[in-house]
């Protein structure tokens, strides 16, 4: 295992963790998988950041009966992003924040989330020792059924939004922003810190 790019896998988690909690907290919707996220934590009275971690096994298992092998990275998103947002719930920095909040200061507070988890995405992605278990997933569908990449992200996200509108997760004009945006700003963090989604090979 590559421990020399831990740190940087460490941080980059942190750092996205911290944008799904500013996301979150806006109360404009969320991303699809953390419509679900939201969804199981209401019914089953966890934490959301223990219900990310909860989901993110059950997606592991699921990638690891399709033959893929977690690494280190896998196992860092685990446990580093759900205890993230759990650590900011518990003491929360933007308490004053809530659904009173101005409209714009709401939608700013939720761009911002959006920004910084990409940043945390290109960065921990970037590092290279292991996919987070939905990219893993992702992986696994292309592998396995020769399902194209970007309709095995469909599918992914379209099935975490589905669990998340039966177990009444919020859907909001948030959720489609972040579907549309997510891509480009993690396509931009990685130009700017000049980071590769994949090891380039060769000289």
């Amino acid at each position: 295992m590559n421990f020399r790019k831990l740190p940087q896998t460490c941080f980059g988690l942190v750092i996205a963790g911290s944008g799904v909690f500013l996301a979150l907290h806006s109360g404009l919707g969320v991303s699809p998988w953390d419509v679900l996220h939201v969804g199981l934590a209401r019914i089953l009275h966890l934490g959301t950041g223990t219900a990310i971690i909860l989901t993110s096994l059950g997606v592991l298992l699921i990638s690891i009966l399709l033959g893929v092998k977690p690494g280190l990275g896998t196992l860092c998103d685990i446990i580093l992003v759900g205890s993230t947002v759990n650590f900011y719930y518990r003491f929360d920095p933007i308490t004053g924040l809530t659904s009173d909040s101005p409209f714009l200061l709401r939608v700013a507070t939720f761009t911002l989330g959006v920004f910084i988890t990409a940043l945390g995405v290109a960065t921990y992605v970037g590092a290279h020792i292991g996919a987070g278990p939905r990219d893993g997933l992702m992986v696994a569908l292309h592998n396995r059924f020769g399902i194209k990449i970007s309709y095995a992200r469909l599918i992914l996200e379209a099935f975490g939004l589905l669990g998340g509108l039966i177990l009444r997760g919020p859907v909001g004009l948030g959720t489609l922003i972040w579907s549309i945006s997510m891509g480009y700003f993690v396509g931009f963090w990685f130009k700017r810190l000049k980071f590769t989604p994949q090891p380039v090979s060769g000289p």
